[in-house]
């Protein structure tokens, strides 16, 4: 099967960010950084780091980070899976408090692309996303066993492919479910990323540079709701969260 262009420099983007992640330390160098929050995931926060640099400017720290970009749930070839960088997180400091992650995206994109292009949701597509959701389902059980207390999984957000999009919108869905059946906490950007797909860059997959500031924004105004990772004298206001409705509404519930 002949490879569409934009596929094969995405291909390209992926296998070369990680082996620029294979020869550097996952703990960032500078700043002040919080041990016990821990991100995993791939390349829609590996791949420009813009995530990582809006998020410490909201926060004044830097937190573990092991995502790696074309990192799938279950599977892949080139690069390490995203339970495996949980681990690897835990050898290198079993301490952690809150995970930020996202997942899955690739198992649709990639593992199960064959199975999942016809612009409906197979029986075929389904089974070849759960082994993911089934990986995910342990890696969240594993986490709380671990004494993680904090589990901010970000959704997807990416639509854009209409014969994936029915895959997309199932994993999305799924994974959710997920999140919620242990205690986690989402951070939902697609209605946002709807509304402005501006914020997609030109491959159609990876979020621009103003994307991925929106979603930290996302992320931070949640863990604010939530009171994670704010210090004492947060009080939490979960039910006037933004939902993904405002890339940047504002402090949120803590003092």
């Amino acid at each position: 099967m002949k490879m569409k262009k934009g596929w094969k420099v995405w291909l390209g983007l992926s296998l070369s960010a990680c082996l620029v992640w294979a020869m550097v330390a996952c703990v960032p160098s500078g700043g002040n950084v919080n041990s016990q929050v821990v991100i995993i995931g791939d390349s829609i926060f590996a791949l420009s780091g813009e995530i990582h640099n809006e998020l410490e400017r909201l926060s004044g720290e830097r937190y573990r980070d092991y995502a790696v970009s074309g990192a799938q749930l279950d599977g892949g070839s080139f690069v390490t899976p995203i339970p495996d960088q949980y681990a690897r997180a835990v050898r290198a400091d079993g301490n952690i408090r809150t995970v930020i992650m996202d997942g899955g995206g690739n198992d649709v994109q990639v593992g199960a692309r064959m199975s999942c292009s016809g612009g409906t949701v197979s029986a075929a597509c389904r089974r070849e996303l759960a082994p993911s959701l089934e990986a995910a389902d342990a890696l969240f059980a594993k986490m709380r066993r671990d004494g993680v207390e904090n589990i901010v999984y970000m959704n997807y957000f990416f639509i854009l492919d209409t014969s994936m999009r029915p895959a997309f919108l199932y994993m999305h869905d799924e994974m959710e479910k997920l999140v919620q059946k242990h205690g986690g906490v989402l951070v939902e950007p697609m209605p946002i990323f709807n509304a402005n797909p501006q914020y997609i860059g030109p491959d159609r997959i990876h979020p621009t540079d103003q994307g991925s500031r929106v979603l930290a924004n996302l992320i931070w105004d949640t863990l604010q709701a939530h009171c994670i990772e704010q210090g004492p004298g947060c009080v939490p206001d979960v039910d006037n969260g933004n939902n993904g409705n405002d890339p940047d509404p504002g402090p949120i519930g803590c003092n």
